[in-house]
């Protein structure tokens, strides 16, 4: 009988470590499984906000609120679309797309044809398209940009916190371009749900695959500014309806208004 009590002692505590095991996974198994979900995924859907915002230690500050989608099917096919809320109407709304064949980028009453879409999406960036995260890590052809946004250092899990209906793992580290870098991942979907970084440059200056030794040099003064300005601030993305629906190359179209001009951006503009 004391055998049996022992071995049945033994299996509960057993299973109520696999179980902790299970509710406690280690960044690396969480951050894997973020890899495969989006690896598994022909086509991503979302909708979403963005904010970002800085103040200095005289208490004055300034930011910026905006709503953006994004529509993606590998390898090479995005449409992309963000309105700024505080910009006058017609101003407001800029779009980024390619069927995978032709990028453009529409804003400002100006349709600009773009090249290529290396250079569609860094002039995307340069204008607020909400391309930093997702679609650099989603789309294939898009993989050897030097944009380490999910390349956590030290990174750790922090809580479980509730965002929107999701419980989410809250990863904590720090990045090459970030000092404090917050990624929300969906315990259920390991979607990732919200997306937070620091103004703030990490020790030593950002730092990216392929920096030159000018590069560093404007980093280092880059990184001396920031601290004479004294200031903070944060970049924030929440995600939000997401789903993988089926899509053909139709759905990555979109019509400019009439009298629409037009202008090419080439690799040295």
């Amino acid at each position: 009988m004391i055998k049996i009590k022992i071995v049945i002692c033994f299996i509960t505590m057993f299973i109520l470590c696999a179980n902790a095991y299970a509710e406690n996974p280690s960044v690396k198994e969480i951050l894997n499984k973020v890899a495969a979900t989006y690896e598994s995924m022909k086509t991503y859907k979302c909708k979403g906000t963005r904010s970002s915002f800085e103040k200095s230690t005289m208490g004055t500050g300034s930011g910026g609120e905006s709503t953006f989608t994004i529509l993606l099917k590998k390898p090479n096919m995005y449409l992309m679309t963000w309105t700024v809320l505080n910009l006058p109407s017609g101003h407001n709304i800029k779009v980024l797309w390619s069927d995978g064949s032709q990028p453009y980028l529409y804003g400002g009453y100006s349709l600009y044809k773009i090249t290529t879409d290396d250079i569609a999406l860094r002039k995307g960036l340069q204008v607020g398209a909400p391309v930093h995260l997702i679609p650099l890590h989603f789309l294939s052809n898009l993989k050897h940009f030097n944009i380490p946004s999910l390349e956590l250092i030290n990174p750790r899990v922090e809580k479980v916190e509730k965002i929107g209906e999701d419980d989410c793992y809250m990863i904590s580290g720090s990045s090459a371009e970030s000092k404090i870098v917050n990624i929300w991942i969906s315990k259920t979907s390991y979607h990732i749900i919200k997306y937070m970084r620091s103004t703030e440059p990490p020790e030593g200056g950002r730092r990216w695959p392929g920096i030159t030794d000018e590069q560093i040099e404007k980093e280092k003064y880059y990184l001396e500014e920031y601290k004479r300005r004294k200031t903070s601030g944060f970049y924030t993305e929440v995600y939000t309806e997401i789903s993988s629906p089926e899509l053909s190359k139709e759905d990555f179209k979109y019509t400019v208004p009439k009298g629409t001009e037009i202008r090419e951006i080439w690799p040295d503009d």
